[in-house]
């Protein structure tokens, strides 16, 4: 299973994809956010090689839709 995490490098975000990492049948797990610095020291935190990141802004509609076409799991974890 391939899942997406928006908001990937917040507490609720990084919580998640620690945990999923640990789970035999996640094989891909992407961190979306705006600042790859923050997305790259959650990647190197939990330090699985799941771990993809994408720098995007949720807002951005095009951006979204083409991200959630390549999971099958989207989490939203950004502030409301």
């Amino acid at each position: 299973m391939k899942i997406v995490i928006f908001g990937g490098s917040g507490a609720i975000g990084r919580a998640c994809a620690w945990d999923l990492a640990k789970q035999p049948e996640v094989e891909k797990i992407g961190l979306v956010g705006r600042r790859r610095e923050s997305l790259v020291q959650i990647q190197t935190w939990i330090g699985s090689p799941k771990i993809e990141v994408h720098v995007a802004d949720a807002l951005d509609r095009r951006e979204t839709q083409k991200l959630m076409k390549a999971y099958d799991v989207g989490i939203i974890s950004v502030p409301d």
